[in-house]
């Protein structure tokens, strides 16, 4: 298990903080900030994980701003593991998307969250799925691409 908690990450010429694992893991991310990094926020990779792996992360009452690719990523591909990304309480702001997850068994979860003045507000392609609680504030955003799913709250 990974924790990161009070943190501030920022103006990295590439990602904030970038999670690579080889197996499973379950990860946290509480009152973490990137700002202004190089390409995204926080990444979450399953490339190099197998497809019997699972990887599962959190961030709460964090804050992405001003990366130049993502605010928060999740990316795997086809035979790698899943990824589950829960972004809860947290901001998303000037980035390049606001919420991005690429890959057929990449889902994030976006809850009582912020996504403001970014390029693209969300990006779900090459099967990657953006669910949403309904409870979010998302403006003043382009083009997205894919669709952010509605979920219900239990």
């Amino acid at each position: 298990a990974l924790t990161v908690s009070n943190s501030l990450v920022a103006d990295n010429g590439a990602i904030g903080i970038s999670l690579f694992p080889t197996g499973s893991v379950t990860a946290v991310f509480d009152h973490v900030e990137t700002d202004n990094n190089g390409a995204s926020g926080i990444q979450v990779d399953g490339a190099s994980s197998a497809g019997t792996n699972t990887i599962d992360a959190t961030a709460s009452e964090s804050v992405a701003a001003g990366n130049v690719v993502s605010g928060f990523v999740i990316t795997t591909s086809t035979g790698n593991a899943p990824v589950n990304l829960m972004v809860f309480h947290s901001v998303s702001a000037n980035n390049g998307f606001g919420v991005s997850a690429n890959g057929p068994v990449a889902t994030l979860l976006l809850s009582n969250s912020a996504v403001s003045a970014t390029t693209h507000s969300w990006n779900a392609s090459t099967g990657g799925v953006l669910d949403s609680y309904g409870d979010n504030y998302i403006n003043g955003s382009g083009t997205n691409t894919g669709s952010l799913t509605p979920v219900n709250k239990q």
